[in-house]
C-alpha cells in the first residue's frame, strides 16, 4: 500500500527452500500510555510490557509491529524525527522516533488506518493521511520517503525454499543410457547458465527440452518447476501463472519418483501461492519421508501453519498457534538446530503466554530469544530478539509478578 500526503505540505545452497516464518504479531490489549513513560526508558521497550502484563491480556485483540525507514526531501536518512500515528476514528495514537540511520521500530501497534505525522525542529509539520496497518506476524515494514511525498506499507509474508541454480544434474549411467543422461545434463546446465542471467525465457526452453529428451525422469520436471519458481522469485508483476506451473511440474516430478525434496519445494510453491493448507500437507509428507533430516521441513511446517492461523478466529487461532509452535520446537530440537526456529518458538510462546496459554510463558519466550540470539547474533531477526528481549526484562523487573504461567 502507497499512501500519499496532500499537497502544500514537506515532505526497506542448498536445494531446499525455506519459509521463513510467518508475520510478527503480539497479543495483547491496546495500551500505550505514553504520559505514563519513564525517563530513558525506550517506548517499544515500555509498550511491550504493558502489553505483556497478565491484567492488561484481551483475547480479543490482536496486535503488530512495524519497523521502517524515513527519508527526507533530499534522499538522505531522516535521524531524531517524531512519527505520531494517529486513528482519526477514537484519537488513540502511538509515537516512535527515528535513529541516526532514519530507522524505526514499534513493536504494540493496533491494527486500524492512522494519520502519520512527523514532527522536526525548524520544520513544518508533515502529515500523511490514509496508513493502513493490518495484524501481521512479522514486522509491516513501513518506508517513509518525504522527496517522493509517499509512504509504502509491505505486509512481509513467508516464501518457502525450493531447488536453485546448484540443484545437481543426473548421475551418467553406464551403457546405451549415457547418451541420454548426458543430453540431459547438458540441457539443465544450460538451464542454470540461462537463469543466473536473468533469462527466463532461454532457461524455460532449455529445462523443457530436458523433459523431452525423456519425460520418464524425475530430475527434469523438477528442474522446470524450479525455473517457473525462480522467475516468480525475480518478478515484479502478476506471478500466480508461473507458481501454478511451478506446481504442475514438480507434481509430474513426485508422480515419478515421490521423495522429500520434491514434497518440501511444492509446499513452498504453495506458500509462494498463499495456499497454507496445501503448503502445510506437502511438508508434513517431506517429514515423514526424511524423518531423519526434517529440521527444515518442521521449521516451513511451522511458518506454514502460523501463516494459516492469521485467517482464523481468534480462538481458532491460538489451538493453531499451539500447533506451530510444536513445529518449530522440533526444528529447534534437531541436530543441528534451525537457529530461525528459537525465534519463532519465542514469539508463538509469547502470544499464547499473553492469552494465558497453559504450557506457554513469557519466561520461555525470552529463554528462545536468548538462544537465537547466541546462535544467530548477526542474523535476520537479530533486532527483534534483542528488543524482546528487552522489553521481557523490564516486565521481569516490575513491581508485581509478571508471569502467570510461569
Amino acid at each position: 500500500m502507497t499512501a500519499s500526503r496532500p499537497s502544500g505540505g514537506y515532505a526497506q545452497n542448498s536445494s531446499l527452500r525455506t519459509i521463513d516464518a510467518p508475520e510478527l504479531s503480539l497479543h495483547g490489549v491496546y495500551s500505550f500510555m505514553i504520559g505514563l513513560r519513564r525517563p530513558h526508558t525506550p517506548l517499544a521497550v515500555l509498550v511491550l510490557a504493558l502489553v505483556l502484563t497478565p491484567a492488561l491480556a484481551s483475547a480479543g485483540i490482536w496486535l503488530s509491529s512495524i519497523t521502517g525507514t524515513c527519508i527526507d526531501e533530499d534522499g538522505k536518512p531522516l535521524a531524531g524525527a517524531s512519527l505520531r500515528f494517529t486513528d482519526p476514528a477514537n484519537g488513540r495514537h502511538f509515537e516512535v522516533n527515528t535513529g541516526p540511520d532514519g530507522k524505526f521500530t514499534y513493536i504494540a501497534a493496533e491494527p486500524s488506518h492512522y494519520r502519520l505525522d512527523i514532527y522536526r525542529a525548524r520544520h513544518q509539520q508533515v502529515t500523511f493521511p490514509g496508513i493502513h496497518l493490518e495484524w501481521s506476524h512479522q514486522p509491516l515494514l513501513v518506508e517513509i520517503n518525504l522527496q517522493k511525498n509517499s509512504v509504502r506499507v509491505t505486509r512481509q509474508v513467508i516464501l518457502a525454499e525450493s531447488f536453485t541454480s546448484e540443484q545437481p544434474a543426473l548421475a551418467t549411467p553406464e551403457g546405451k543410457d549415457a547418451a541420454i543422461a548426458l543430453a540431459i545434463n547438458k540441457q539443465i546446465a544450460a538451464a542454470k547458465v540461462f537463469m543466473d542471467a536473468g533469462d527466463w525465457d532461454r532457461a524455460l526452453s532449455a529445462a523443457k527440452a530436458a523433459t523431452e529428451i525423456d519425460p520418464t525422469r524425475d530430475l527434469p520436471w523438477a528442474w522446470l518447476a524450479n525455473v517457473f519458481c525462480e522467475e516468480a522469485a525475480h518478478t515484479t508483476g502478476p506471478v500466480e501463472s508461473m507458481l501454478q506451473s511451478c506446481v504442475q511440474n514438480y507434481r509430474y516430478a513426485i508422480a515419478i519418483a515421490p521423495n522429500a525434496t520434491y514434497y518440501n519445494n511444492l509446499g513452498a510453491a504453495y506458500s509462494a501461492l498463499k495456499n497454507w493448507k496445501d503448503a502445510a500437507d506437502n511438508f508434513r509428507t517431506a517429514a515423514r519421508l526424511n524423518p531423519d533430516h526434517a529440521a527444515l521441513y518442521h521449521k516451513n511446517l511451522g511458518a506454514a501453519i502460523l501463516n494459516y492461523a492469521e485467517s482464523q478466529p481468534n480462538n481458532d487461532a491460538l489451538a493453531t498457534m499451539q500447533e506451530a509452535l510444536a513445529e518449530f520446537l522440533l526444528a529447534a530440537a534437531a541436530t543441528p538446530p534451525v537457529p530461525e526456529a528459537f525465534y519463532w518458538v519465542g514469539l508463538c510462546h509469547l502470544r499464547l503466554a499473553a492469552a494465558d496459554v497453559p504450557g506457554s510463558s513469557y519466561k520461555l519466550a525470552d529463554q528462545s530469544f536468548r538462544r537465537y540470539l547466541q546462535l544467530s547474533p548477526a542474523g535476520p531477526y537479530a533486532t527483534q530478539a534483542q528488543a524482546m528481549v528487552q522489553g521481557l526484562q523490564t516486565l521481569f523487573a516490575g513491581s508485581r509478578p509478571a508471569d502467570s504461567n510461569p
